[in-house]
């Protein structure tokens, strides 16, 4: 695993970030390559306030190619899923006993 990836992970579960996040590379039009960083299963009513929390978090840690954060609908999330790369990596949320039930 790179290193940029591993400081991404590091900061998502230090920060006890709530919500599963996907770490890969794509390609925008204008920017060129970029890593993508998107938080999953986000509701709709929180999802302006999850980005800015990532954004926000993940702010001091520099990428190359550049890292652009963001956040998927809880209903748009499946679909989404079956669209990313073999290589994808994934933070996945600790969940606690309390959540399980």
């Amino acid at each position: 695993m790179s290193p940029q990836n591993q400081a991404i992970l590091d900061c998502l579960t230090r920060e006890t970030f709530p919500y599963p996040v996907a770490i890969f590379r794509d390609q925008d039009f204008d920017l060129g390559p970029i890593l993508l960083v998107e938080a999953f299963d986000v509701p709709t009513d929180v999802i302006l306030g999850v980005h800015e929390q990532l954004c926000e978090m993940l702010a001091s840690i520099e990428t190359e190619p550049q890292m652009l954060p963001g956040a998927v609908h809880d209903f748009a999330s499946d679909a989404q899923r079956d669209s990313l790369p073999a290589d994808t990596v994934w933070y996945h949320p600790r969940r606690t006993h309390a959540q399980a039930h």
